[in-house]
């Protein structure tokens, strides 16, 4: 690590735990520039408010983006706030159970929620038979679908600023038919496992606290396997843990992400929340292999960006650094493009075709980054992920 990124991950270290922040290095070179760009593009620059504060030497231009960016959240915080309530409110007058996912329900744990950045609403469907009639009554709200949106597992609407995602499953097909066939049954219970909670003074249906967690980890694998995540979700994980989880709760997480079968990823991100970013000592009973080792999880995580962002070479992350690995990630690839056709024996060869037509297509005039960068970035990746035992 260099002395910016030391000193954001103690600030944030900071936060996550709730103590006064200390002062590194920084404070002498004056370097705070490059502090505040790193914090911009991993999504935690309202996270430094304590730090800007307790720094003397930072200078005032610094303070003052970062005051701008929090005071600026707060009303786009409570804009989703409220059009969540209202659209969940609609949803229990007509019969359809929904839950609120991420943004919102996460930020409840956070002492001040509003300083939590989000951009759209998610909202999990536990019926997914009900997903129709939810849909029609966000379109009676003045919302309308988003034709572009290319999503296996949710469905995205607009009306105005405000983004919704109406979810029937938990994240994306992974590339393991038995950690999606026992996701599939996740979904159906999360309706037996809704709360809820009241969050900056609005009441909202939520994830109990076992399940929260669940869904948690399940996000960051999710955007890990595919271009990447930063600094953010990690800061969700540890504020999640750090806000007094029961024991029963973390009964309930331990069973879902071994049955699962991620239980070597939670085990590197609670290694490296624990090593780098706050998440209490107290945590380590949540792991048992802590194979993965911390530090090129973490360099991986600081080159990421908020959402895997950073560089046009960054599309799929592999299970392994083989030839056999980029043909199981290549294959799945084919299902997620073609669900349906996927399903079809016969015909694969076709559509490994066009899957790798499309593929070069892409990167030649979207990305304009050639495939065996992408390849190259993959497999590096992918020797991170051979360590965490995914899926067996």
């Amino acid at each position: 690590m260099n002395v910016i990124e030391e000193e954001l991950l103690n600030a944030l270290a900071a936060f996550n735990s709730g103590v006064t922040p200390t002062i590194g290095p920084i404070g002498e070179n004056g370097e705070f520039g490059r502090l505040v760009e790193l914090a911009q593009k991993h999504g935690v620059l309202t996270y430094l408010y304590d730090y800007s504060v307790a720094n003397t030497a930072m200078p005032e231009v610094f303070r003052a983006s970062i005051e701008r960016e929090a005071a600026g959240n707060v009303p786009l915080f409570t804009r989703l706030l409220f059009n969540a309530r209202d659209i969940t409110k609609r949803f229990e007058e007509a019969g359809i159970v929904s839950v609120v996912l991420k943004g919102a329900a996460i930020a409840a744990y956070f002492k001040e929620p509003e300083i939590r950045k989000s951009g759209d609403i998610d909202i999990l469907l536990p019926d997914s038979d009900s997903k129709d009639r939810a849909g029609e009554i966000l379109e009676e709200m003045g919302f309308e679908p988003e034709t572009e949106d290319n999503s296996l597992h949710h469905e995205s609407f607009k009306r105005g600023q405000v983004c919704v995602e109406l979810h029937t499953e938990l994240t994306e097909p992974f590339d393991n038919e038995e950690t999606n066939e026992f996701l599939n049954r996740c979904v159906a219970e999360c309706a037996e496992h809704r709360v809820f909670k009241e969050i900056a003074g609005v009441t909202l249906p939520v994830l109990d606290d076992g399940y929260q967690a669940f869904e948690i980890l399940l996000h960051m694998l999710g955007h890990f396997l595919r271009a990447g995540f930063g600094l953010k979700f990690l800061c969700d994980y540890c504020i999640f843990w750090n806000s007094g989880i029961s024991g029963e709760s973390r009964e309930v997480y331990l069973k879902l992400i071994k049955e699962s079968r991620i239980k070597g990823f939670s085990d590197a991100v609670t290694n490296l929340c624990i090593s780098y970013l706050g998440l209490s000592d107290d945590y380590r009973r949540l792991l048992e292999s802590g194979d993965t080792k911390a530090e090129p999880f973490l360099e991986e995580i600081l080159n990421s960006g908020e959402f895997g962002t950073s560089s046009n070479d960054r599309m799929v992350s592999l299970r392994g650094d083989s030839f056999a690995d980029l043909v199981r990630e290549f294959h799945h690839q084919m299902h997620i493009n073609f669900p349906k056709a996927g399903k079809v024996f016969i015909i694969w060869p076709v559509l490994w075709t066009v899957t790798l037509i499309k593929f070069l297509r892409n990167n030649a005039k979207i990305r304009k980054v050639s495939a065996g960068r992408i390849i190259k970035n993959a497999r590096k990746r992918g020797r991170i992920t051979k360590q965490m035992n995914l899926f067996s």
